[in-house]
């Protein structure tokens, strides 16, 4: 058990899905503060100008720590320009992966910052931005498609290509968690179980995304069939994507169905972050011919094959011995010397 323990949190791994991860999460929390830029002053402002003092913000959150950047003192215009400078600094950072551990931290203090001030404006998706921002402050996540390894290549230092993959693995349970969670609040309503909550939600214009034909939003048939077809996919999901022969198969149809989602559905990025999230169960190797592409103008790639620890290594060089080619002349002054009495 314990062997099986170390093998799934400690094995080492390549951080090739993290990079990928950071990159897609970076830019959904720059497009969230973008949003919300136009009318910080009234959701996140002083008492006098916000439209929910910190008194009631806190009053909501009685069992929640409320630990707020916006609430250490009374917020005015330089403090709040600070702050979103803040967030724009450290999401582009992290975007391009400089100091990407130190980036993610602060972006996530950020999140639980603007969570903290205004309860009411935040939803899922940024209950869900905060927690990946926390796993990739735990991740190597910069050790690959980032600014600090072209700085490492330029400096001509040694090339980390494997990592721990123990951050990779609370974020991969995370992403169950938030499908088995929703699978039980779903059956928890009639109109998931008789059939009807899709094709109700279509009907709501407010929830509508993009305009759907008429033919799919006044299908009744079609509504039973999109809402048992999300209740099973969401309960087999969690399972399927730990069983290594179906679960690329299984992205790849959770990731249509995000995409569906985020056409159909209002609610913003959310169906991005859960995209995020199932690439952090993608095998490397499948990644690693994208990854070569935009890599091959720094002369690298990303290893996949697991390196053996330093103290397991008996002090050999990891660097490959060069080969003698076949059309050199073999120098012979070695065996005229050894032959000479």
């Amino acid at each position: 058990m314990i062997q099986l323990w170390n093998r799934f949190f400690f094995s080492e791994c390549s951080p090739l899905p993290m990079a990928l991860v950071r990159i897609i999460v970076a830019l959904v929390f720059l497009c969230q503060i973008s949003l919300i830029r136009s009318e910080f002053n009234v959701w996140y402002g002083a008492d006098s100008e916000a439209i929910v003092s910190m008194e009631s913000a806190m009053r909501c959150l009685p069992n929640t720590p409320c630990f707020s950047l916006l609430t250490i003192t009374e917020p005015d215009a330089a403090i709040l320009s600070g702050f979103q400078l803040l967030a724009l600094c450290s999401g582009s950072f992290l975007l391009i992966g400089w100091h990407s551990r130190i980036s993610a931290f602060v972006c996530f203090l950020v999140m639980q910052s603007l969570m903290r001030r205004d309860p009411f404006v935040v939803g899922g998706e940024s209950e869900l931005l905060s927690q990946i921002l926390f796993y990739l402050a735990l991740s190597n996540s910069g050790m690959l498609l980032s600014f600090e390894r072209f700085l490492r290549l330029r400096k001509r230092c040694p090339l980390p290509g494997i990592a721990l993959p123990w951050a990779q693995r609370l974020l991969q349970i995370q992403i169950c968690v938030v499908y088995i969670q929703t699978f039980f609040a779903k059956i928890a309503h009639t109109e998931w179980l008789d059939g009807t909550a899709v094709y109700r939600v279509l009907q709501t214009k407010e929830l509508v995304n993009f305009p759907l034909p008429d033919f799919i939003r006044g299908n009744e048939g079609l509504g039973h069939f999109l809402t048992w077809s999300a209740l099973g996919f969401e309960a087999i999901l969690p399972v399927i994507l730990w069983i290594t022969p179906l679960k690329h198969w299984a992205i790849l149809i959770a990731i249509f169905f995000h995409l569906i989602m985020e056409y159909c559905l209002n609610i913003p990025f959310f169906q991005f972050l859960m995209i995020a999230g199932l690439i952090s169960f993608c095998d490397p190797a499948l990644l690693v011919s994208v990854a070569d592409r935009i890599l091959v103008r720094y002369g690298t790639k990303v290893q996949v094959v697991k390196d053996k620890p330093e103290d397991e290594s008996d002090g050999k060089s990891d660097v490959e011995p060069i080969h003698k080619s076949e059309d050199m002349p073999e120098n012979k002054s070695e065996d005229k010397l050894e032959n000479n009495p």
